[in-house]
């Protein structure tokens, strides 16, 4: 089993995903998966009321800085899955 990192400890900037952060993450939460939608409307938006939609992928980027500040400094960003 890993030793969970100290909270001093200093994480680059990067997405998290990649990190061996991740795995503690998810041992927590349960897998994680993020999707953005963006609907638009078609040529039959007026007489249907549907809106064609796509999901955009996204994952959680860390700017850098001590691991204690993941939960503060994380942020949602699209990207595409690896």
């Amino acid at each position: 089993m890993e030793a969970h990192a100290h909270p001093e400890e200093v994480l680059p900037e990067g997405w998290l995903r990649d990190t061996a952060l991740w795995n503690q993450l998810e041992e927590k939460a349960g897998p994680l998966r993020f999707w953005r939608s963006v609907c638009h409307s078609a040529w039959h938006t007026p007489f249907t009321g549907l809106y064609p939609c796509e999901g955009i992928p996204q994952d959680l980027w860390y700017p850098g800085g001590p691991i204690r500040e993941v939960p503060k400094r994380m942020e949602l960003r699209d990207r595409e899955p690896p």
